[in-house]
C-alpha cells in the first residue's frame, strides 16, 4: 500500500513481554469493550479519526521468536509496532528487554519499538533505553492503570497508528520540504498530530533554521508579564472513533486533536547549528481546562 498518499492503512500491534509481566491487563484496559475481556489474540480493530483509518490486529506473545510472527516476517510490507512491556524492579540487568530490542531491529527493520514501564517515572532508565536503538519511538512510565496516565497513553499510541500508517503528517511533511528548499530560517510545527520528531526525519536537514516551534502553546514573557503563544498553524481536528476501541472510561471519544505530544528531544536536534530558538515544551496551563503537559523528561 502507497502510505504516504493513503488515508487508510494496515498495523500489527505486538504486546510483547515476559509471562506475567501484565500484557493481557494492559490490554484489556486499552482496547476492551464493556463486559467483554481479551480472550482472541489476532484480533482486528479500526483505529479512526473519522478520516484516517487504520485496520490494526493485536497479538499477544512472549517472545520475538513465537510462532504467531512468523506470517508477519513474509508480509513485511504491513506496518509494525511492538509495545514491549518492562518491570523496572525486576530488571535491573534489562538483559530480556535488550535482547527482544536486538530481535526486533534484527527481524523487524522498519518496525517502531513503543517500551512500556510499570513504574514510577526514571530518567536514567528512559535514558538508557533511548539509547539501544533508534527503533524505539517513546518511553512510558505508568505507575497505575486507573488513572489518566493511561489514557494519555491510549491516546498517543492511537495517534501513533494513524501517524505511522496514513498519510495524515502529509502537510507538516510539506511544510518542511519548503523550509528545506526556500531556506526559511523561521518554521513553526506546532499543532501538527505529532507524537515523535522522528516522524519527520526530514526536520534534521533544515540547518538553516534559527526558529523552531514545537509546542503548541507556550508563555512569553512581554511587557513584564507572562502571555500566552500560540502556532499558527491550524490543523483539522478529527474524533478517535472509541466504538471499536473503548478505554477505561465510558466516552465514546477519546479526547484527540491536532496536538503536538512528544516525549523527547532526539539527538539529530543537533544537527540544526544555526538554531537559536528552540520552542517545545506542554501547552499553557489555566485552571479553567484540562491542559496538555509536557511529556519531555530529558534534556
Amino acid at each position: 500500500m502507497d502510505i504516504e498518499n493513503s488515508s487508510n492503512g494496515y498495523c500489527n500491534l505486538i504486546f510483547i513481554g515476559k509471562q506475567g509481566s501484565g500484557k493481557t491487563l494492559l490490554i484489556n484496559k486499552i482496547f476492551k469493550k464493556k463486559d467483554t475481556l481479551w480472550v482472541n489474540n489476532g484480533v482486528d480493530i479500526l483505529v479512526s479519526d473519522n478520516y484516517h483509518n487504520v485496520k490494526t490486529n493485536i497479538k499477544e506473545i512472549n517472545s520475538i521468536s513465537d510462532k504467531e510472527l512468523s506470517y508477519l516476517k513474509t508480509h513485511l510490507e504491513v506496518r509494525t509496532i511492538f509495545i514491549l512491556i518492562s518491570s523496572q524492579f525486576e530488571n535491573e540487568s534489562l538483559d530480556y528487554e535488550k535482547s527482544t530490542i536486538n530481535s526486533i531491529n534484527t527481524e523487524f527493520p522498519s518496525s517502531i519499538i513503543l517500551v512500556y514501564v510499570n513504574g514510577e517515572i526514571d530518567e536514567n532508565l528512559q535514558s538508557v533505553f533511548l539509547k539501544l536503538h533508534k527503533n524505539i519511538r517513546d518511553v512510558f512510565f505508568i505507575s497505575d492503570l486507573n488513572t489518566d496516565e493511561l489514557l494519555n497513553f491510549s491516546d498517543i499510541l492511537n495517534n501513533i497508528i494513524i501517524n505511522f500508517c496514513t498519510n495524515r503528517l502529509r502537510s507538516v511533511k510539506k511544510e518542511i520540504s519548503n523550509s528545506i528548499k526556500f531556506k526559511d530560517k523561521y518554521l513553526d510545527i506546532g499543532n501538527s498530530y505529532l507524537t515523535s520528531l522522528y516522524e519527520v526525519p526530514e526536520l534534521f536537514s533544515c540547518y538553516h533554521l534559527e526558529t523552531l516551534i514545537i509546542s503548541n502553546e507556550w508563555g512569553e514573557f512581554i511587557n513584564n508579564r507572562w502571555r500566552k503563544g500560540r502556532s499558527e498553524n491550524i490543523r483539522r481536528n478529527y474524533n478517535i472513533d472509541s466504538s471499536h476501541i473503548n478505554f477505561y472510561t465510558n466516552s465514546k471519544y477519546s479526547n484527540i486533536n491536532s496536538n503536538n505530544c512528544i516525549g523527547f528531544i532526539p539527538e539529530e536536534i543537533k544537527n540544526l547549528t544555526n538554531l537559536r530558538n528552540l520552542v517545545m515544551g506542554g501547552d499553557w496551563h489555566t485552571d479553567k481546562k484540562k491542559w496538555l503537559r509536557g511529556r519531555i523528561i530529558n534534556n
